[in-house]
């Protein structure tokens, strides 16, 4: 009988799961008072050394989003890396929702005229490592180039070289006479399932 695709993966995963959060851990969490006591408790953890790096860098939460981010990515990495041959693409489509996230926020921010200053801080991952460098299909100065674009047209014209332009593109005149963007995001989330379901399809695992 054919050995399962995943044994190999199998003792990476383990190796992963101590270093979850368990359910005590993360009820502490839920009753710390404020940011010092959420750093404090989580110094013990996988955690703890990202909040160090940042630390030196960051203040605020600005230390705490950079540790998670962090810490998201390389599991996210390794997650992709450990996927058999046949379950990669369903992974990358599942963690293309960084990218939908992102640039539902760009666009937002074009159509309410929020400076680039204001919005990168809000990118899922933005702090100079972004899912999407492992997963999706965009990187952190694709997505600064589209925030110095000047109108929310440019952002979904460039969009189409990288897969996402299609579906906004039949939109624009819409827009143009309603000023609406409910219908390109709801248009992005649509794309974003579709080509989840097409991934996972003919998947077996």
């Amino acid at each position: 009988m054919a050995g399962s695709p995943y044994a190999s993966a199998l003792g990476r995963f383990k190796a992963l799961q101590p270093t979850l959060l368990t359910k005590d851990a993360v009820s502490a969490l839920a009753r710390a008072k404020d940011l010092s006591d959420i750093l404090k408790l989580l110094e013990p953890t996988v955690y703890g050394p990202e909040l160090v790096r940042a630390g030196a860098t960051y203040r605020g939460t600005a230390v705490l989003e950079v540790a998670i981010n962090h810490v998201f990515v390389r599991r996210q990495r390794l997650l992709i890396e450990a996927a058999s041959f046949a379950g990669k693409p369903v992974m990358r489509a599942y963690l293309r929702r960084w990218d939908i996230e992102n640039i539902g926020l760009i666009l937002s921010a074009k159509a309410e005229g929020r400076p680039v200053s204001e919005t990168e801080s809000f990118l899922v991952s933005s702090r100079e490592i972004p899912a999407g460098l492992f997963a999706g299909t965009m990187g952190l100065d694709d997505f600064r180039s589209l925030l110095a674009l000047p109108t929310l047209d440019a952002v979904a014209t460039q969009l189409v070289r990288y897969g996402y332009g299609g579906v906004l593109l039949p939109l624009l005149e819409t827009y143009a006479r309603t000023h609406d963007i409910f219908p390109l995001l709801t248009a992005l989330q649509r794309d974003y399932y579709r080509t989840l379901l097409e991934s996972s399809k003919f998947f077996q695992g």
